[in-house]
């Protein structure tokens, strides 16, 4: 767990996390090896969408650097699509092998020789293979592609391809790590809430994880949108204060799914019912006044029922 994780969680153990918490934080006694290797394992995730990533950005990566750069021995001065197509035919073929690989050699392997994916070393054995892969393929192409048949090649141009390859693959594989691990930070930042529900405080965030917002529960007024942003509109010592954040209403909504009194009530609006003061129809829907603030939230046709019950629930007058 880095750093700013760590920071997250105690902050949340100081405002009523108890100590017998589901998950569990590593202690002084975890060996750096076993800390690096569970590390590694949250983050390389073995879905389908993260198998067709692996094999689908490299082979585009390869086919624009190849096309662009033009390094090596490629050399299209004329600008040929012909010749464009035969190089990008390099990331194509990438993508390929890998897709082979992730697809049909993995589950062969774990189901054949009990492989297990997941985990550090075994990670790095399939990323040595992929290169290794992927060089000798490309190889191949090459030479099909110089001498019209498949021949294997001197030691010495296997090694050179193989080097070449690394030299490629290595950018858009540390991309993907990168790419990864801000996910899985941005996951463990939005699932914060729901992983520790601590009684009466809400943790809201941003998309990418850096703006956050803690406070208690009963001190949020409500949340609108404005295009790719949400307007996080809550109290503090009496005041009526705002916060910006990037990210969608679905978001928040997700966010705020274990606090049953907060709630929405419009496709622009999140509403916090125990600020509520009072309600009245307007056209197909509702208006809700709030206690403390003279503003009103709409209520569209769509949520009235729902907000109903859980107003009148709530004993707030009409």
């Amino acid at each position: 767990m880095n750093e700013k994780s760590r920071q997250i969680l105690e902050k949340y153990s100081g405002n009523g996390i108890e100590s017998n918490s589901s998950m569990a934080v590593p202690t002084s006694s975890s060996t750096s090896l076993g800390i690096l290797d569970k590390w590694w394992s949250a983050m390389h995730g073995s879905s389908r969408r993260g198998k067709l990533l692996l094999a689908i950005f490299p082979g585009i990566f390869v086919a624009l650097f190849l096309n662009i750069f033009q390094p090596f021995t490629v050399n299209n001065q004329d600008g040929s699509w012909g010749f464009s197509l035969w190089i990008a035919g390099y990331g194509l073929l990438a993508t390929l092998i890998i897709l082979m690989t992730e697809f049909l050699i993995k589950p062969l392997s774990a189901r054949w020789f009990r492989v297990k994916e997941g985990g550090l070393w075994t990670d790095v054995f399939w990323y040595v293979w992929h290169f290794v892969t992927v060089a000798i393929g490309m190889m191949l192409y090459r030479v099909f592609l110089c001498h019209g048949i498949l021949l294997w090649p001197p030691f010495t141009e296997v090694m050179t391809m193989l080097y070449r390859t690394i030299m490629i693959g290595f950018i858009p594989m540390v991309l993907l790590i990168l790419g990864r691990k801000v996910k899985q930070q941005e996951t463990l930042i939005q699932n914060l809430d729901r992983r520790f529900p601590v009684q009466g405080k809400i943790l809201l965030s941003g998309e990418n994880g850096k703006e956050q917002l803690l406070l208690e529960s009963k001190d949020l007024l409500y949340i609108s949108s404005s295009d790719n942003y949400v307007e996080v509109h809550y109290q503090q010592k009496g005041q009526h204060l705002r916060m910006i954040l990037r990210s969608t209403m679905a978001r928040m909504e997700t966010l705020l799914q274990t606090q049953p009194q907060i709630i929405r009530s419009h496709r622009s609006y999140i509403v916090n019912l125990h600020q509520i003061a009072a309600f009245r129809a307007k056209g197909k829907g509702l208006q809700l006044s709030f206690r403390d603030y003279n503003f009103t939230i709409p209520v569209s046709a769509k949520y009235k029922a729902l907000i109903l019950a859980k107003v009148q629930r709530s004993n707030v007058p009409v």
